[in-house]
Protein backbone atom coordinates (compact mmCIF):
# COMPACT_ATOMS: atom_id res chain seq x y z
CA UNK A 1 0.00 0.00 0.00
CA UNK A 2 2.76 2.21 0.50
CA UNK A 3 4.53 1.57 -2.69
CA UNK A 4 1.73 2.70 -4.84
CA UNK A 5 1.15 5.84 -2.59
CA UNK A 6 4.72 6.71 -3.03
CA UNK A 7 4.87 5.70 -6.96
CA UNK A 8 1.40 9.17 -6.96
CA UNK A 9 3.54 11.34 -5.49
CA UNK A 10 6.38 11.43 -7.39
CA UNK A 11 4.30 11.03 -10.65
CA UNK A 12 2.31 13.98 -8.96
CA UNK A 13 6.31 15.67 -8.33
CA UNK A 14 7.35 14.79 -12.10
CA UNK A 15 4.42 16.84 -13.66
CA UNK A 16 4.79 19.61 -11.48
CA UNK A 17 8.30 19.48 -12.25
CA UNK A 18 7.52 19.52 -16.12
CA UNK A 19 5.23 22.23 -15.92
CA UNK A 20 7.29 24.53 -13.86
CA UNK A 21 9.94 23.75 -16.39
CA UNK A 22 7.49 25.77 -18.81
CA UNK A 23 6.76 28.65 -17.40
CA UNK A 24 7.68 31.69 -18.77
CA UNK A 25 9.10 29.92 -22.13
CA UNK A 26 7.35 31.49 -25.31
CA UNK A 27 5.43 28.77 -27.30
CA UNK A 28 7.21 28.33 -30.60
CA UNK A 29 6.44 30.88 -33.89
CA UNK A 30 4.58 29.93 -36.48
CA UNK A 31 6.27 29.62 -40.28
CA UNK A 32 6.21 32.72 -41.89
CA UNK A 33 4.11 32.91 -45.28
CA UNK A 34 7.34 33.20 -46.90
CA UNK A 35 9.11 30.38 -46.01
CA UNK A 36 6.19 28.24 -46.39
CA UNK A 37 5.08 29.59 -49.99
CA UNK A 38 8.82 28.97 -51.35
CA UNK A 39 8.85 24.95 -49.49
CA UNK A 40 5.50 24.65 -51.60
CA UNK A 41 6.92 26.04 -54.54
CA UNK A 42 9.93 24.12 -54.27
CA UNK A 43 8.60 20.98 -53.75
CA UNK A 44 6.04 21.40 -56.15
CA UNK A 45 8.70 21.91 -59.03
CA UNK A 46 11.20 19.19 -57.92
CA UNK A 47 7.47 17.11 -58.14
CA UNK A 48 6.74 18.25 -62.09
CA UNK A 49 10.44 18.00 -63.07
CA UNK A 50 10.67 14.45 -61.40
CA UNK A 51 7.64 14.05 -63.18
CA UNK A 52 8.68 14.98 -66.77
CA UNK A 53 12.07 13.25 -66.15
CA UNK A 54 10.30 9.84 -65.40
CA UNK A 55 7.75 10.07 -68.45
CA UNK A 56 10.97 10.69 -70.60
CA UNK A 57 12.77 7.85 -69.42
CA UNK A 58 10.31 5.34 -69.88
CA UNK A 59 10.24 7.00 -73.27
CA UNK A 60 13.55 6.56 -74.02
CA UNK A 61 13.88 3.28 -72.17
CA UNK A 62 10.65 1.59 -73.93
CA UNK A 63 11.97 2.38 -77.53
CA UNK A 64 15.34 4.02 -78.49
CA UNK A 65 13.99 3.96 -81.84
CA UNK A 66 11.75 7.39 -81.14
CA UNK A 67 14.56 9.12 -80.04
CA UNK A 68 15.58 12.09 -82.15
CA UNK A 69 18.47 11.79 -84.81
CA UNK A 70 22.02 12.22 -83.04
CA UNK A 71 20.80 11.81 -79.91
CA UNK A 72 22.80 9.51 -77.55
CA UNK A 73 20.02 7.25 -75.74
CA UNK A 74 22.80 6.28 -72.85
CA UNK A 75 24.09 10.03 -72.21
CA UNK A 76 20.04 10.59 -72.54
CA UNK A 77 19.34 7.74 -69.69
CA UNK A 78 22.04 9.18 -67.50
CA UNK A 79 21.47 12.52 -67.61
CA UNK A 80 17.78 11.98 -67.14
CA UNK A 81 18.79 9.53 -63.76
CA UNK A 82 21.06 12.12 -62.48
CA UNK A 83 18.61 15.09 -63.02
CA UNK A 84 15.56 12.63 -60.87
CA UNK A 85 17.94 12.45 -58.27
CA UNK A 86 18.75 16.10 -57.84
CA UNK A 87 14.63 16.33 -57.90
CA UNK A 88 14.39 14.29 -55.11
CA UNK A 89 17.32 15.35 -52.99
CA UNK A 90 15.53 18.90 -53.81
CA UNK A 91 12.27 17.78 -52.37
CA UNK A 92 13.79 16.58 -49.81
CA UNK A 93 15.67 20.03 -48.43
CA UNK A 94 11.94 21.56 -49.38
CA UNK A 95 10.70 19.86 -46.88
CA UNK A 96 13.18 19.53 -44.23
CA UNK A 97 13.15 23.71 -44.84
CA UNK A 98 9.39 23.77 -44.34
CA UNK A 99 10.52 21.93 -40.99
CA UNK A 100 12.73 24.90 -39.88
CA UNK A 101 16.32 23.47 -40.56
CA UNK A 102 18.77 26.48 -41.69
CA UNK A 103 21.43 24.28 -43.79
CA UNK A 104 18.21 22.67 -45.61
CA UNK A 105 17.34 26.41 -46.17
CA UNK A 106 21.15 27.16 -46.96
CA UNK A 107 21.77 24.00 -49.65
CA UNK A 108 18.11 24.35 -51.01
CA UNK A 109 19.10 27.78 -52.07
CA UNK A 110 22.14 26.13 -53.32
CA UNK A 111 20.61 23.85 -55.73
CA UNK A 112 17.40 26.47 -56.81
CA UNK A 113 20.87 28.82 -57.58
CA UNK A 114 22.17 25.75 -59.73
CA UNK A 115 18.88 24.58 -61.17
CA UNK A 116 18.16 28.47 -61.86
CA UNK A 117 21.05 28.66 -63.84
CA UNK A 118 20.72 25.90 -65.72
CA UNK A 119 17.24 26.14 -67.02
CA UNK A 120 18.29 29.78 -68.11
CA UNK A 121 20.55 27.86 -70.00
CA UNK A 122 17.91 25.31 -71.37
CA UNK A 123 15.16 28.30 -72.17
CA UNK A 124 17.31 28.86 -75.30
CA UNK A 125 15.63 25.62 -76.33
CA UNK A 126 12.39 24.63 -74.32
CA UNK A 127 9.89 26.99 -73.54
CA UNK A 128 8.51 25.58 -70.30
CA UNK A 129 12.38 26.25 -68.72
CA UNK A 130 11.33 29.53 -68.06
CA UNK A 131 8.92 28.85 -65.92
CA UNK A 132 11.65 26.63 -63.66
CA UNK A 133 13.64 30.21 -63.50
CA UNK A 134 10.81 31.78 -62.12
CA UNK A 135 10.26 29.00 -59.60
CA UNK A 136 13.97 29.20 -58.74
CA UNK A 137 14.42 32.79 -58.24
CA UNK A 138 11.04 32.63 -55.86
CA UNK A 139 12.31 30.36 -54.13
CA UNK A 140 15.79 31.78 -53.43
CA UNK A 141 14.15 35.58 -52.66
CA UNK A 142 11.20 34.25 -50.19
CA UNK A 143 13.50 31.85 -48.70
CA UNK A 144 16.19 34.95 -47.66
CA UNK A 145 13.09 37.48 -46.61
CA UNK A 146 13.30 39.56 -43.71
CA UNK A 147 10.38 37.32 -42.02
CA UNK A 148 12.41 34.50 -43.16
CA UNK A 149 16.08 34.94 -41.96
CA UNK A 150 14.55 35.65 -38.10
CA UNK A 151 12.09 32.52 -38.09
CA UNK A 152 15.36 30.35 -38.71
CA UNK A 153 17.51 32.20 -36.40
CA UNK A 154 14.29 31.38 -33.87
CA UNK A 155 14.53 27.83 -34.97
CA UNK A 156 18.39 27.45 -34.41
CA UNK A 157 18.22 29.41 -30.84
CA UNK A 158 15.66 27.32 -30.05
CA UNK A 159 16.66 23.92 -31.11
Amino acid sequence: MVLPQLRHRWRWLAELAGRLSRVGTPPPSARPAPVTAAGVVALASCVVVATALVVVMVTLLGDASQAPAGLRVDVARRLAIALLVWSVVGAVLAWRTLRGSSRARVALVVSAAFAGSASLTLSAVVAGALLAVVACLTTMVLLFSAGARAWFREQRTAG
